[in-house]
């Protein structure tokens, strides 16, 4: 087992096998890494840049 401690001051107390890459803080709801890192929450990507002004009905053959 090891300590995380939040910047709020509340202590996560992680079990050895957990494979989790991150935790959240149940006082602030912050998200943090094995080192304590504030981290973006799981699942929260942000919108690939390559695709965010496709538009499919576009034709550039007009």
């Amino acid at each position: 087992m090891f300590i995380i401690e939040c910047g709020c001051g509340n202590e996560i107390y992680v079990s050895s096998g957990d494979d989790r890459g991150a935790w959240q803080c149940e006082e602030c709801g912050k998200w943090l890494n094995f080192f304590g890192q504030e981290v973006p929450p799981p699942f929260s990507s942000p919108e690939p840049a390559l695709f965010k002004d496709y538009d499919p009905d576009f034709d550039d053959e007009d």
